[in-house]
């Protein structure tokens, strides 16, 4: 791994993002209730502090593994680090000349007997993914590529996200905050077994920590919530995706715990984003770009069950971009991530980048006005939980966080739908004719 150069991709990230705390602070923008503050620091942690930890340590058997593979030269390090700059002065620049969304919501009675009905439903399906297809032993999950491919289908799994929104939701709204707080910790518990999902179990425990600060009007969450947050988001790392009973052994203690996520936090394969960087561009150089098919793949295809619809990845698959990455991409990357920003080049190199990165920064923002104290429960129940997800989504692929938003939204989504119907229903009934 050439030193200098990795040396100069932490200088010259290192200003940009200086920069960015600068112009946040300036406008008061930098502060855990904002959509930027989550990006900002999601690529600090993957693009400056663990290759300057790794530079540090000159350990790089992790940036060895993840690039298995790639040729790791000057060229490729200068035109990553071009790259990574080139997004975040994107985004930034869209977000800071972007107005946050001005949330005037249409007041419709919420039906109280709509709103249980709703979620128990939903909830319902979500426990039956946790307990039967992702905790069990005999679930018969097989993945190859990243494609559910054995008895257990992705909508059987992936729904044990329908819990989260129910569970928030009643927690937020008081006359049902005792059994909503008895359903999360229920929750919390139980997703500790979840050996193959880690980040929404503390995207969760974020979510409503944040509301929290926000309903509150404050912009700095309480030391108290830090520390659980971090208290599990240290277990999680030091467990990995192991089993829990794994950990009980003897020669465990406190300090061992937290070193070794702080170690693995600082140069491991959690926060490993630039080489696979490094590795993803190459591959995506050799094998061409998707030019944003796979998005509209996952939005319209992905949800069909494969078993129905076999063909549902083949519809694009005459762009040479789009076969590679749905035949050979996971496995070529060995199942790592990359931070959106490559994500974005796999779409259009330069273009990608540039269109993309400046794209989400509008979204960004646009959130922003959601995240409001004075925003109705559901919409801000609903925000709140889009902005718990900032810190991994961003360090991940287009597709993958947008189905984590979208599993966890419809619950959302379903009981807004339905009241409205009911309160229209009403409202026929209730007219008198002309």
């Amino acid at each position: 791994m050439p030193y200098y150069p990795l040396l100069l991709h932490c200088l010259t990230v290192g200003t940009i993002l200086f920069m960015v705390v600068m112009l946040l602070a300036r406008f008061g923008l930098f502060s855990p209730d904002r959509t930027g503050f989550w990006i900002l620091l999601a690529l600090t942690i993957s693009l400056l502090i663990n290759p300057t930890v790794t530079l540090i340590a000159s350990d790089y058997s992790v940036y060895e593994h993840y690039t298995r593979g790639t040729v790791v030269n000057e060229t490729l390090i200068y035109w990553v680090l071009l790259m990574s700059v080139m997004g975040i002065v994107a985004f930034y620049s869209s977000y800071l000349m972007t107005r946050p969304f001005n949330n005037q919501f249409e007041n419709v009675p919420q039906s109280h007997v709509v709103l249980i009905v709703v979620l128990l439903l939903f909830m319902a399906v979500g426990w039956n993914a946790i307990l039967r297809y992702r905790i069990a032993e005999d679930s018969q999950r097989a993945l190859v590529n990243g494609k559910f491919s054995g008895n257990t289908t992705g909508w059987q799994t992936e729904t044990h996200s329908f819990v989260i929104f129910p569970c928030l939701l009643l927690m937020a709204m008081k006359r049902y905050r005792i059994p909503g707080l008895i359903l999360s910790l229920a929750y919390i518990a139980v997703r500790l077994y979840d050996r193959s999902d880690r980040f929404s179990l503390v995207a969760f425990l974020m979510a409503g920590f944040l509301y929290h600060m926000i309903k509150r009007g404050r912009r700095w969450p309480s030391a108290l919530h830090c520390s659980l947050a971090a208290a599990l988001l240290i277990f999680l790392v030091f467990r990995g995706h192991g089993r829990t009973e794994s950990l009980n052994r003897s020669d465990l203690n406190l300090s061992k715990v937290v070193g070794t996520a702080f170690v693995n936090l600082g140069t491991g394969p959690d926060t490993s984003m630039l080489p696979t960087f490094y590795r993803e561009s190459d591959l995506i150089e050799q094998n061409g770009f998707t030019y944003g098919t796979t998005f509209l793949q996952e939005i319209f295809l992905a949800p069909l069950p494969r078993a129905i619809f076999p063909w549902k990845d083949d519809v694009f698959a005459f762009i040479p971009g789009v076969r590679y990455r749905n035949e050979f991409l996971n496995t070529d990357v060995y199942f790592a991530k990359s931070t959106i920003i490559c994500a974005f080049y796999g779409y259009g190199g330069v273009l990608g980048v540039l269109i993309g990165m400046a794209g989400l920064g509008w979204l960004m923002r646009k959130l922003d006005g959601l995240l409001k104290s004075e925003t109705p429960v559901i919409p801000l129940v609903w925000a709140v939980m889009v902005l718990a997800t900032i810190w991994m989504g961003s360090l991940g692929t287009v597709e993958w966080w947008y189905k984590v938003i979208m599993m966890f939204s419809l619950p959302m989504f379903t009981l807004l739908v339905v009241n409205r119907l009911v309160a229209g229903f009403v409202r026929r009934r209730v007219t008198p004719a002309a």
